[in-house]
């Protein structure tokens, strides 16, 4: 759950445990947070496909094997944002940089490897290749820790 249904049902989460310092809800962890929009760049510069927000995505999602690729990566995208994000708030992990989400993006990615198959495998194998650039590149942005 993120924090706003959280301190709804009484539980309260430190805000240092999330991306930024803004608040978190669905729609900014996964869309409007700095760090969920770099992420998002970064797919948008790998095959061209805009994701914007939730509304994009679920266009996609029935539309079957012409989108598999979009689906695929953003599936894992959101995976990525959810599974770090949730580390920082039920296993205390430190928030480093935006390479922690793509680490974890990449790590989906290939977890999930033995599901694709024929040129989506091969284009899912670009997409590891293009993480593990974006990865090893310099930050155009700052996503540091926060004192």
């Amino acid at each position: 759950m993120t924090v706003d249904n959280l301190s709804r049902r009484g539980v309260v989460k430190p805000i240092e445990w999330q991306f930024c310092l803004e608040c978190e809800s669905i729609n900014h962890l996964f869309f409007d947070c700095v760090v969920a929009q770099y992420v998002w760049n970064l797919f948008h510069n790998f095959p061209g496909h805009c994701i914007r927000n939730f509304t994009d995505l679920a266009e996609k999602w029935p539309c079957g094997k012409s989108w598999n690729l979009t689906n695929s990566i953003s599936a894992g995208i959101l995976w990525g944002i959810w599974l770090t994000r949730n580390d920082f708030v039920f296993k205390n992990q430190v928030w480093r940089d935006v390479k922690t989400v793509l680490r974890r993006i990449w790590l989906c990615t290939v977890d999930w490897k033995p599901m694709f198959q024929g040129q989506l495998a091969q284009v899912m194998a670009q997409w590891c290749a293009f993480l593990e650039m974006a990865i090893k590149t310099p930050l155009e942005i700052d996503c540091s820790p926060r004192s």
